[in-house]
């Protein structure tokens, strides 16, 4: 019986915290179904991005100099949550 755990929290999680805007990088989690097929971190491309649709289970995070996009599936199945304290407010 094989006990490795092959979750990867870095690949399945983001944190967003907004003392460390700076440090956000555009990413993909989960997957989107398309026409032109089924997209995941490794095979998005710029056609696949254009072609979000709310289909599949995702969270697409676009960073773009000053301005953070998040878009995410229509049932929100790639959960997304919201915390704030004091100052601070973060998007996980």
């Amino acid at each position: 019986m094989n006990n490795e755990n092959y979750f990867n929290i870095d690949e399945e999680f983001f944190f967003i915290d907004s003392n460390n805007l700076d440090s956000v990088k555009t990413r993909f989690y989960g997957y989107s179904i398309q026409d032109t097929g089924i997209y995941e971190e490794d095979n998005l491309d710029e056609q696949a991005i254009a072609g979000l649709d709310g289909c599949g289970c995702y969270i697409y995070v676009k960073a773009d100099n000053s301005e953070i996009t998040i878009q995410q599936d229509f049932n929100g199945s790639y959960g997304i949550y919201l915390y704030r304290r004091g100052g601070v407010f973060c998007i996980k």
